[in-house]
């Protein structure tokens, strides 16, 4: 190198930034723009926390690059990487800087500079939001509860959490329930446990080792920072050398991460207005860690806290933007996580793309709003079952009653309800639906909010508080739903026009007069202005006035002389579901390995099907789904046996060498770089291999015979299946077709109505009835 590139690189640059300060540099000695910014730790419009991550590609022949923040010499962070500089850059304003790029070189004696470009970046605070809305109040913080650490006080006035000091006195409030990051180290025991690592430099005789991707075997020692961002609690958590504990910058030791991040989701079903819990189970996933990978977490994306999916994209966004910004950017970002955590993956793989490189769903559903159309529906038919129909012996054969919800049914697990619902001369099956054991309660939870009053009244303080909000999944999600006129949050639910139990009749399970009482009782939802609170068994006792697991009382019900009402929902609201993301499109541009243990024989809520709703999504967004596996894991027979063998870890390796494929050859895209174990498969209850392959599948969603796969594992559907609906659930607010139009097209199969039936159902069905071969009224036609 020349005798140039032995000065001070640092000295020429301030040399050089005095001088474009001063615009000493004549025009001529500056080029046109060459060279790239570009942003490593987020979108330049969405920077949080005061900095920002940057890499500067350097031109061929150039020295080293000047960077001006808002027309000031960036001084350090930054460090020359090969061809590129990197490095940390703060001091950030509030909102809109300017960062601009010079880039040096020395030629025949003179220095000339060339223009590399500038970017605007909008930075926002580390306790948001960025795009999400106003933030959700009142919020409790619970960080001092999980932790014992009191949240700083902020200015803003009640409502916010209470701060107490020393002598119980209200010292102040908090409505963004911040607390400063915190580091503590941890290890695996041999008996495949946690705890701390001691702190007089002990190495503990119970140390376990682990065995890494790469296949070296290490000690099994963690370091876990922990801290809050975006109002709820982050943590960061990966592999460290003992070695390093307590010696010179121990919080930045790298040298076992693998370079791989792992984002660890959670599920549970929760309506907000709360910090949430942190899990050590799922911040500390052992076979991440194990591995090698690094694992972050956020309680704002566990959904059994909130399941506002625009502020848990918002928050995961943040969460791995400040990772990249401690330290650097992945190798990739591969997402996990169950249920509601299965659901964030798709949608953030939908809606922000670049947060992930892959996602291994675990039992999962294609989103969470969409499931609430046929939920909705299984208290409807349950309390037709039991109680408007509760005399008609055939629903009193259990596996009739999945005619009408779709869902599974058997005697397998008894009905804890069947005995009080014949004491107070009600109908009852021997056994249940799915819809009683995993999803009874849920209509109350989303739809009622006298019913949450109820639930956080024991935990809530100042308890007034609690009567200011409305305890419905609509609310939480307010911002998108929008309110309607009496200030309730709006409904996208509908069941006008949906005709229940209509493949039961087509198919001559019950007859004309039985689909038409049927449909004529069905009924639907009050709105949440006239709701009531709930009765046994959430609130209170067994009676005869307060029994009432269906929420009868919250349902608009037939007066015996007109049909019953159907609840319709707000075309505006469907539409906002669909414009934010919060409905799966089916848009989703990486590998995807969709994994679960088949529930169907214990009536667990994560049924089987709804892979399938996710792939048929993704085929009608994109036309191909050749990214998105399938394995199902069986549980045996009775008494049956979840987890025997550890599918996840399995499916993290093969995402691995997905990905590592992807990455040494981007060119051949995502199908060709799949690895020869990357096909859709399934397994018994230990691990062996039943059949895999590309048709192991077939007869779900073609109409080929039935593979070896769909044989081994039934699926089953939902009551808008059976309502003639598309298996991919998505249908909020049908559109409609004239009776006279569904007579005539075949809609009731070789079925002869007399007129006085066909009477009835132009009473029930005064505007139509659902044309499932249009797509849901409420949908953006751009979408």
């Amino acid at each position: 190198m020349t005798l140039i590139a032995q000065i001070s690189v640092g000295r020429i640059a301030s040399i050089l930034a005095a001088a474009v300060l001063a615009a000493s540099l004549s025009l001529s000695a500056v080029a046109e723009e060459s060279g790239t910014i570009r942003i490593l730790s987020s979108e330049p419009g969405q920077v949080s926390g005061g900095d920002v991550r940057v890499a500067i590609d350097l031109p061929a022949g150039h020295l080293n690059s000047l960077l001006l923040l808002n027309g000031d010499l960036v001084v350090s962070g930054l460090s020359r990487q090969g061809d590129k500089v990197e490095g940390l850059i703060d001091g950030l304003n509030p909102g809109e800087n300017s960062l601009r790029v010079w880039h040096f070189r020395f030629h025949e004696g003179r220095f000339f500079l060339d223009n590399g470009g500038a970017v605007t970046l909008v930075n926002h605070p580390i306790t948001g939001p960025i795009f999400s809305g106003p933030q959700q109040q009142p919020f409790v913080c619970s960080v001092q509860a999980e932790f014992g650490i009191q949240p700083h006080v902020d200015s803003s006035s009640p409502p916010g959490f209470r701060v107490y000091g020393e002598q119980g006195e209200v010292v102040g409030y908090s409505t963004n329930c911040s607390i400063d990051s915190f580091v503590t180290y941890h290890y695996r025991t041999t008996d495949g446990s946690w705890a701390d690592w001691p702190g007089n430099g002990d190495i503990p005789e119970d140390l376990a080792t682990t065995m890494t991707i790469e296949g070296e075997e290490v000690e099994f020692v963690v370091r876990l920072e922990r801290g809050t961002i975006n109002r709820f609690i982050y943590s960061y958590a990966m592999l460290v050398d003992p070695a390093s504990i307590g010696g010179e910058n121990p919080d930045w030791d790298t040298s076992r991460w693998n370079g791989r991040l792992l984002y660890q989701f959670q599920g549970g079903v929760g309506i907000g207005h709360t910090q949430g819990r942190w899990s050590q189970g799922n911040a500390l996933n052992a076979d991440a860690l194990g591995l090698g990978h690094a694992v972050a977490y956020s309680t704002g994306n566990r959904t059994g806290e909130h399941y506002n999916l625009q502020v848990g994209g918002e928050t995961a966004l943040m969460t791995k933007e400040h990772f990249v910004k401690r330290y650097g950017a992945p190798l990739y970002t591969v997402g996990l996580g169950g249920s509601g955590g299965g659901i964030q993956q798709y949608v953030y793989g939908q809606n922000h793309p670049g947060l992930l490189d892959a996602a291994i769903p675990q039992r999962s559903y294609p989103d969470m709003v969409t499931q609430t159309i046929h939920v909705g529906d299984c208290e409807l038919l349950e309390h037709y079952m039991d109680v408007t129909d509760g005399a008609n012996p055939f629903w009193q054969t259990t596996t009739n009653r999945s005619w009408l919800v779709g869902l599974n049914a058997t005697d397998l697990l008894g009905n804890p309800f069947r005995d009080a619902q014949l004491a107070f001369g009600l109908g009852a099956a021997p056994g249940m639906t799915e819809c009683v054991p995993a999803w009874r309660g849920l209509s109350p939870l989303a739809l009622n909010p006298h019913f949450g009053q109820a639930r956080h009244a024991e935990h809530w303080e100042p308890l007034s508080d609690i009567f200011e909000i409305e305890w419905t999944h609509m609310d939480d999600l307010r911002n998108i739903y929008g309110v309607d006129e009496g200030g309730f949050a709006r409904r996208a639910v509908d069941n006008v026009g949906v005709q229940y139990g209509l493949r039961a009749f087509v198919e001559g399970a019950i007859d004309a007069e039985q689909f038409i009482h049927l449909n004529w009782h069905a009924g639907g939802w009050k709105p949440s202005a006239e709701t009531v609170q709930e009765g046994f068994p959430f609130l209170g006792d067994p009676t005869p006035d307060n029994f009432d697991p269906w929420s009868r009382r919250n349902m608009m019900l037939s007066d015996g002389n007109t049909p019953a009402p159907r609840h319709e929902g707000n075309l505006e609201a469907i539409g906002a579901l669909y414009e934010s993301g919060m409905v799966f499109r089916g848009q989703i541009d990486i590998p995807v390995l969709d994994i679960r243990d088949w529930l169907e024989p214990i009536l667990d809520m994560h049924n089987s099907h709804q892979s399938f709703a996710v792939r048929q999504r993704i085929l009608n967004e994109m036309g191909q789904a050749d990214h998105h596996l399938v394995w199902f894991a069986g549980i045996g027979d009775p008494p049956f046996q979840i987890g025997q063998w550890n599918m996840t870890l399995l499916a993290l390796e093969v995402i691995d060498e997905w990905m590592l494929n992807i990455l040494d050859n981007p060119e051949a895209g995502l199908v060709a770089n799949r690895p020869d174990e990357a096909v859709d498969a399934c397994f018994d209850e230990v691990g062996n291999v039943i059949a895999a392959g590309d048709d192991v599948w077939s007869g779900i969603l073609d109409e080929d015979s039935a593979g070896p796969c769909t044989q081994a594992f039934p699926t089953f559907t939902t009551s808008r299946i059976e309502a003639g609906g598309p298996i991919t659930g998505d249908v909020f607010k049908c559109q409609l077709k004239s009776l006279d139009t569904a007579l005539a097209d075949g809609t009731y199969g070789g079925h002869v109505l007399t007129a006085e039936q066909v009477d009835l159902l132009h009473q029930i069905f005064p505007d139509g009835v659902c044309d499932y071969s249009q797509p849901d009224a409420g949908r953006p036609a751009d979408l």
